[in-house]
């Protein structure tokens, strides 16, 4: 079976630790998300005791907050608070979905790259 793979690499003029703050909560997925929103726990966000290798809940994808889309059941496969994160889910319309995200501080900002591997 094919799998897709994509990657891309940005440089920001945020510095690393601003832009962990802001990627690791659910409001910053949901500004990077949008208009497509996750639901999640109140609260909830990515760091150092966060549990890997087993789901940390399962999320309603919608549109805008009120279409649902998908159920996504979240879970990581490793995190390195401050520097990244390898998520390894499923859902209901993918039965497979990497996204790894490393942060690297570059002289007053940083280089974010991603990575999403996912069947079709």
């Amino acid at each position: 079976m094919t799998t897709y793979r994509f990657t891309l690499t940005s440089r920001l003029c945020a510095s690393a630790a601003v832009l962990w703050q802001h990627a690791s909560s659910m409001v910053g997925v949901n500004d990077e998300l949008s208009p497509v929103r996750m639901s999640a726990p109140r609260g909830a966000r990515l760091a150092g005791d966060t549990p890997a290798g087993r789901l940390l809940f399962r999320s309603v994808v919608s549109l805008g907050g009120v279409v649902p889309l998908d159920l996504h059941m979240l879970a990581l496969a490793s995190i390195e608070p401050g520097r990244g994160f390898h998520e390894r889910s499923w859902s209901l319309l993918e039965a497979r979905w990497e996204h790894a995200r490393t942060t690297t501080p570059a002289g007053d900002g940083c280089v974010v790259e991603e990575d999403l591997t996912l069947p079709p």
